[in-house]
């Protein structure tokens, strides 16, 4: 099995992931990219996306990009996120 059908089994195993409608695109060799689409529930008073929803996608692409070189039992321990302007879709 190649890397990204490994992966994508993973992320179709993971009820938090299904349940954001996150789609992985990609998977190599310490990389990890997902995406999703921006549904209302998502949004924050202002109109922008909430930085729980930003944060859940980045979690899950730095632990499949830790996953593709340490194995598949890599979890998240700490990471830090700077927002630099609001995300609207």
């Amino acid at each position: 099995m190649d890397l990204k059908a490994l992966a994508q089994q993973v992320a179709q195993a993971q009820p938090f992931t299904q349940h954001l409608g996150a789609e992985l695109l990609s998977a190599k060799p310490g990389e990890g990219a997902f995406a999703l689409e921006v549904r209302p529930e998502f949004y924050q008073h202002l109109g922008m996306v909430h930085g729980g929803v930003i944060t859940a996608l980045l979690d899950n692409a730095l632990t499949f990009a830790g996953g593709t070189v340490l194995g598949a039992e890599v979890l998240t321990v700490e990471f830090k996120v700077n927002f630099l302007r609001p995300a609207k879709g």
